[in-house]
């Protein structure tokens, strides 16, 4: 089929393009394996959907079908008042890997999924993938903060018991499919991570500065208060913090495997 007969196609045939949301469409993000069980479960009622190379897929529906949704796992990118917000779009000819591309091809077939069907799927994923939502306020086992996106997972209790908690999605990557941690090169820098950033708070002036200023901004920031989310502000108020930490222990090697900081 011809790029002509499309409804639509990204204006750069070159390379990914940041495009705003909000203005042709909004789009879906999901993360693997709800995103993997959504999208088996629409099938052909699938609009075009981009693979991200870190793992994520991307669906685009019309602006505004999905402003209110609240699933684990699952972001929805839309125009918010005075802040834009960007999705990189890849080229309508990249439909292979292993870079960022279009899982289902642009066509005049498949562009915009309608909303209601994709929340259909991504609900059913989520039940199916994490079960019920627990009710009332669930803190995050690992950072002991709250999430509004408590994933079920098993640990070992201290007599070797297993027992079900819940995690955010920041930290639920350290956990294998089977739910029970364990003890890996990543999860072991997330570990020591934690312990470092707990201690840097009291310790640099200049890092604590900078982790306030990040902090301050969260407070006010829907993106960013948004498990999983972000924006542009907020990172780069948090990598000024993590470069201040660095350089509070410039006494030892910098780590190459730090994981950024998420709340």
């Amino acid at each position: 089929m011809s790029t002509e007969a499309l409804p639509w196609t990204p204006p750069n045939t070159e390379d990914i393009e940041a495009l705003p949301v909000g203005k042709r469409w909004d789009a879906v993000r999901a993360a693997s394996p709800i995103a993997e069980r959504a999208l088996q479960l629409l099938g052909d009622e699938t609009g075009a959907v981009i693979q991200d190379k870190h793992g994520p897929l991307y669906w685009l529906v019309a602006v505004g079908t999905a402003t209110s949704w609240h699933l684990r796992q699952v972001r929805v990118l839309t125009e918010l008042t005075g802040e834009s917000t960007y999705l990189g779009v890849p080229p309508v000819s990249w439909t292979k890997g292993p870079s960022t591309h279009w899982r289902v091809p642009l066509s005049a077939d498949h562009y915009l999924t309608d909303a209601g069907r994709l929340w259909g799927a991504l609900a059913e994923a989520d039940r199916t993938e994490y079960g019920r939502v627990p009710e009332g306020r669930q803190l995050c086992y690992r950072c002991q903060l709250p999430t509004n996106e408590p994933i079920p997972v098993e640990v070992e209790s201290g007599d070797a018991v297993r027992k079900t908690v819940y995690v955010c999605p920041t930290h639920a990557a350290n956990y294998p499919r089977n739910g029970l941690r364990s003890r890996t090169l990543t999860s072991t820098a997330a570990d020591q991570h934690d312990e470092r950033t707990a201690v840097e708070q009291t310790k640099d002036p200049f890092a604590n500065e900078a982790w306030r200023a990040a902090i301050d901004h969260a407070a006010g920031c829907l993106a960013c208060r948004t498990p999983g989310a972000g924006c542009e502000t907020g990172e780069r108020l948090l990598c000024a913090y993590e470069e201040a930490a660095w350089l509070a222990r410039s006494f030892s090697p910098r780590p190459t495997n730090l994981l950024p900081l998420r709340r």
